[in-house]
């Protein structure tokens, strides 16, 4: 298999499908990403040959590890840039669970303004999501694995439309995987709700 592709298989059972998400806020402001360039320019060395903007999906409350039913997990804490890292939900009730589909996730650089995504749009579709609903039986749930270069971390949305993509390589520093499908039960307002998981990037080979 090519380790280099992002890898994006379900190990739930897709339930229904009903309409699509797309981020609630998309940062359109000039202002320096980890890689050094603007959040709207074109720069083809970049890897991003048209004008880029940068995805945000930012849900109301982030958990890590563990929420309810479900922890998240990652196979490394520090892990060498162009390496592969491999993040796993599970479901640790002897219960059935439920949660939205697989391409709900985020990585994020953690910066000293906040968490903002590596994730960039060009002007193609603006990345949406199916609002599919994913069972999960005890002990079960998602895997990904992730290659941390540009091409490997690019990728079209599978439950959904549109492509997000990195056009910087990843600088060393704290990253968080979060998952966004998650629901709260007692939510009576349905806000958005993320769990995340943390790892470090420890150095900045070119890719």
């Amino acid at each position: 298999m090519d380790r280099r592709r992002f890898m994006l298989g379900v190990t739930g059972s897709v339930l229904a499908l009903a309409g699509c998400q797309t981020p609630r806020e998309t940062s359109v402001q000039t202002e320096t990403t980890t890689g050094g360039a603007p959040a709207s320019r074109t720069d083809s060395r970049a890897n991003c040959d048209e004008t880029v903007t940068r995805y945000e999906i930012a849900p109301d409350t982030v958990h890590y590890e563990s929420f309810g039913p479900f922890e998240i997990s990652a196979n490394e804490e520090e892990i060498a840039r162009v390496d592969s890292l491999e993040i796993e939900l599970r479901n640790r009730s002897d219960s059935t669970e439920r949660t939205g589909n697989k391409s709900k996730f985020d990585i994020e650089r953690e910066r000293d303004d906040g968490w903002r995504s590596i994730f960039w749009h060009g002007s193609g579709p603006i990345p949406s999501f199916h609002d599919d609903e994913v069972t999960h039986a005890p002990h079960t749930g998602f895997t990904w694995t992730v290659t941390l270069t540009r091409t490997g971390l690019s990728h079209a949305v599978t439950h959904g439309t549109g492509r997000r993509r990195v056009c910087h390589p990843l600088s060393p520093g704290g990253y968080r995987f979060i998952y966004w499908g998650i629901s709260n039960p007692d939510d009576t307002e349905a806000s958005e709700l993320g769990l995340a998981v943390r790892f470090t990037v420890t150095d900045s080979r070119d890719d």
